[in-house]
Protein backbone atom coordinates (compact mmCIF):
# COMPACT_ATOMS: atom_id res chain seq x y z
CA UNK A 1 0.00 0.00 0.00
CA UNK A 2 2.85 2.72 0.79
CA UNK A 3 4.79 1.55 -2.18
CA UNK A 4 1.52 2.34 -4.29
CA UNK A 5 0.68 5.49 -3.29
CA UNK A 6 4.75 6.36 -2.84
CA UNK A 7 4.93 6.18 -7.34
CA UNK A 8 1.17 7.37 -7.49
CA UNK A 9 0.85 10.08 -5.56
CA UNK A 10 4.44 11.49 -5.80
CA UNK A 11 7.85 10.56 -3.27
CA UNK A 12 7.94 13.89 -2.05
CA UNK A 13 7.07 14.42 1.49
CA UNK A 14 4.68 16.53 1.07
CA UNK A 15 2.73 14.37 -1.42
CA UNK A 16 2.64 11.43 0.81
CA UNK A 17 -0.77 9.83 2.08
CA UNK A 18 -2.37 12.92 3.87
CA UNK A 19 -4.99 10.01 5.19
CA UNK A 20 -4.66 8.24 8.73
CA UNK A 21 -4.32 4.82 9.91
CA UNK A 22 -4.77 3.36 13.69
CA UNK A 23 -4.70 6.96 14.77
CA UNK A 24 -1.03 7.86 13.02
CA UNK A 25 -0.40 9.50 9.52
CA UNK A 26 0.25 6.89 6.90
CA UNK A 27 2.90 8.18 4.90
CA UNK A 28 4.12 11.51 6.52
CA UNK A 29 6.24 9.63 9.50
CA UNK A 30 6.52 6.15 8.61
CA UNK A 31 10.58 5.68 7.37
CA UNK A 32 10.61 5.85 3.41
CA UNK A 33 13.05 4.08 2.36
CA UNK A 34 11.69 0.87 1.29
CA UNK A 35 9.00 3.23 -1.14
CA UNK A 36 12.43 4.94 -2.61
CA UNK A 37 13.66 1.35 -2.91
CA UNK A 38 10.81 0.27 -4.80
CA UNK A 39 10.66 3.92 -6.78
CA UNK A 40 14.53 3.44 -7.46
CA UNK A 41 13.63 -0.44 -9.84
CA UNK A 42 10.51 1.15 -11.20
CA UNK A 43 12.71 4.10 -13.05
CA UNK A 44 15.08 1.12 -13.35
CA UNK A 45 13.09 -0.64 -15.29
CA UNK A 46 11.46 2.51 -17.15
CA UNK A 47 7.68 1.94 -15.27
CA UNK A 48 7.68 -1.45 -17.42
CA UNK A 49 6.76 -3.50 -13.91
CA UNK A 50 3.51 -2.93 -12.26
CA UNK A 51 3.73 -2.48 -8.29
CA UNK A 52 3.04 -5.68 -7.17
CA UNK A 53 5.53 -6.97 -9.14
CA UNK A 54 7.97 -4.88 -8.07
CA UNK A 55 6.77 -5.51 -4.38
CA UNK A 56 7.31 -9.03 -4.83
CA UNK A 57 10.80 -8.52 -5.93
CA UNK A 58 11.46 -6.62 -2.94
CA UNK A 59 10.51 -8.86 -0.75
CA UNK A 60 13.01 -11.58 -1.99
CA UNK A 61 15.78 -8.45 -1.48
CA UNK A 62 14.89 -8.01 1.78
CA UNK A 63 14.34 -11.40 2.93
CA UNK A 64 18.45 -12.20 1.60
CA UNK A 65 20.19 -9.10 2.30
CA UNK A 66 20.63 -9.66 5.83
CA UNK A 67 22.37 -13.13 4.81
CA UNK A 68 24.53 -11.39 1.51
CA UNK A 69 25.32 -8.52 3.13
CA UNK A 70 26.68 -10.59 6.39
CA UNK A 71 28.66 -12.81 4.36
CA UNK A 72 30.40 -10.39 2.30
CA UNK A 73 31.28 -8.72 5.47
CA UNK A 74 32.98 -11.86 7.05
CA UNK A 75 34.73 -12.78 4.13
CA UNK A 76 36.66 -9.87 3.91
CA UNK A 77 37.52 -9.76 7.88
CA UNK A 78 37.68 -14.16 8.44
CA UNK A 79 40.99 -15.94 6.59
CA UNK A 80 38.44 -18.70 5.28
CA UNK A 81 35.16 -17.90 3.15
CA UNK A 82 33.66 -21.35 4.46
CA UNK A 83 33.27 -19.75 8.23
CA UNK A 84 31.38 -17.07 7.20
CA UNK A 85 29.10 -19.24 6.05
CA UNK A 86 27.62 -20.11 9.17
CA UNK A 87 26.80 -17.00 10.96
CA UNK A 88 24.91 -15.97 7.42
CA UNK A 89 23.08 -18.65 7.53
CA UNK A 90 22.10 -17.74 11.31
CA UNK A 91 21.34 -13.81 10.18
CA UNK A 92 19.68 -15.27 7.36
CA UNK A 93 16.98 -17.31 9.05
CA UNK A 94 16.64 -15.00 12.42
CA UNK A 95 13.70 -14.96 14.03
CA UNK A 96 13.61 -15.10 17.70
CA UNK A 97 11.01 -12.28 18.10
CA UNK A 98 13.23 -9.61 16.21
CA UNK A 99 11.09 -7.12 13.92
CA UNK A 100 14.25 -7.47 11.87
CA UNK A 101 13.86 -11.23 11.68
CA UNK A 102 12.17 -13.50 9.15
CA UNK A 103 9.30 -14.02 11.31
CA UNK A 104 8.48 -10.18 11.82
CA UNK A 105 10.79 -8.52 8.71
CA UNK A 106 8.50 -10.64 6.22
CA UNK A 107 5.35 -12.66 7.82
CA UNK A 108 3.98 -9.54 10.08
CA UNK A 109 5.36 -6.72 7.51
CA UNK A 110 8.09 -5.47 9.22
CA UNK A 111 9.95 -5.16 5.82
CA UNK A 112 11.35 -1.73 6.22
CA UNK A 113 13.08 -2.83 9.88
CA UNK A 114 14.74 -6.18 8.03
CA UNK A 115 16.28 -4.29 4.95
CA UNK A 116 17.80 -1.80 7.46
CA UNK A 117 19.26 -4.96 8.88
CA UNK A 118 20.63 -5.41 5.87
CA UNK A 119 22.13 -2.25 5.04
CA UNK A 120 24.70 -2.47 8.44
CA UNK A 121 27.04 -5.15 7.02
CA UNK A 122 27.48 -3.17 4.16
CA UNK A 123 28.15 0.12 6.54
CA UNK A 124 30.86 -1.59 8.37
CA UNK A 125 32.01 -2.98 5.33
CA UNK A 126 32.42 0.09 3.59
CA UNK A 127 34.36 1.08 6.45
CA UNK A 128 37.10 -1.71 6.40
CA UNK A 129 39.79 -0.18 5.01
CA UNK A 130 39.62 3.19 5.65
CA UNK A 131 39.70 1.02 9.32
CA UNK A 132 42.92 -0.98 8.59
CA UNK A 133 44.65 1.77 6.55
CA UNK A 134 43.68 4.88 7.68
CA UNK A 135 43.79 8.28 5.55
CA UNK A 136 40.73 9.98 3.79
CA UNK A 137 36.73 8.90 4.85
CA UNK A 138 34.89 6.50 2.70
CA UNK A 139 33.03 8.35 0.27
CA UNK A 140 30.23 6.12 0.51
CA UNK A 141 29.42 6.06 4.44
CA UNK A 142 27.75 9.17 4.49
CA UNK A 143 24.96 7.88 2.11
CA UNK A 144 24.66 4.60 3.46
CA UNK A 145 23.89 6.06 7.19
CA UNK A 146 21.45 7.70 5.36
CA UNK A 147 19.77 5.05 3.40
CA UNK A 148 19.98 3.20 7.08
CA UNK A 149 18.28 5.94 8.99
CA UNK A 150 15.46 6.48 6.15
CA UNK A 151 15.13 2.61 5.98
CA UNK A 152 14.49 2.61 9.83
CA UNK A 153 15.34 4.94 12.57
CA UNK A 154 15.79 2.26 14.89
CA UNK A 155 18.94 1.03 13.65
CA UNK A 156 20.75 4.82 13.81
CA UNK A 157 22.14 4.01 16.96
CA UNK A 158 23.73 0.81 15.53
CA UNK A 159 25.09 2.38 12.73
CA UNK A 160 26.48 5.32 14.46
CA UNK A 161 28.26 3.23 16.87
CA UNK A 162 30.02 1.07 14.04
CA UNK A 163 31.29 4.32 12.51
CA UNK A 164 33.05 5.46 16.26
CA UNK A 165 33.98 1.86 16.73
CA UNK A 166 35.82 2.26 13.78
CA UNK A 167 37.03 5.67 14.16
CA UNK A 168 38.61 4.54 17.45
CA UNK A 169 39.92 1.30 16.40
CA UNK A 170 42.22 2.53 13.13
CA UNK A 171 45.35 2.82 12.58
CA UNK A 172 47.63 4.01 15.58
CA UNK A 173 49.59 6.19 13.27
CA UNK A 174 46.44 8.44 12.75
CA UNK A 175 45.44 10.81 15.49
CA UNK A 176 42.38 9.87 17.47
CA UNK A 177 40.99 13.15 17.50
CA UNK A 178 41.70 13.53 13.56
CA UNK A 179 39.54 10.04 12.91
CA UNK A 180 37.18 11.11 15.46
CA UNK A 181 36.68 14.65 13.19
CA UNK A 182 36.40 12.24 10.48
CA UNK A 183 33.56 10.20 11.98
CA UNK A 184 31.23 13.36 13.42
CA UNK A 185 31.33 14.32 10.06
CA UNK A 186 30.17 11.45 8.61
CA UNK A 187 27.22 11.18 11.10
CA UNK A 188 26.80 15.01 10.37
CA UNK A 189 26.44 14.78 6.87
CA UNK A 190 24.50 11.62 7.08
CA UNK A 191 21.75 13.41 9.89
CA UNK A 192 21.58 16.35 7.27
CA UNK A 193 21.12 13.98 4.01
CA UNK A 194 17.71 13.29 6.08
CA UNK A 195 16.83 16.16 7.56
CA UNK A 196 13.24 16.30 4.96
CA UNK A 197 12.10 13.53 6.81
CA UNK A 198 14.09 13.33 10.50
CA UNK A 199 12.78 16.45 11.17
CA UNK A 200 9.05 16.91 10.55
CA UNK A 201 8.93 13.45 12.44
CA UNK A 202 11.01 14.48 15.47
CA UNK A 203 8.59 17.83 15.16
CA UNK A 204 5.61 15.49 15.46
CA UNK A 205 6.89 12.43 17.64
CA UNK A 206 4.03 12.14 19.33
CA UNK A 207 2.13 10.85 15.70
CA UNK A 208 4.74 8.38 15.27
CA UNK A 209 4.28 4.98 16.72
Amino acid sequence: FRLWHGLSRGLLPWEWNPDWWAGYPELQFYPPGYVYLGAGLHILTLGSLPSETIYQVLLWIVYLLPGVTTFWLLVRLLPNPWLALPTALVVLTLSAGSRSGVEGGLRTGMIAARLGLGLLPLLALSLHRWQERGGKRPAWVTLLLAAIVLTHPAHAPAAALIILLTALTGPSREPIGRRLGQATWVLVVGAAFTGFWTIPLIGHIDYAR
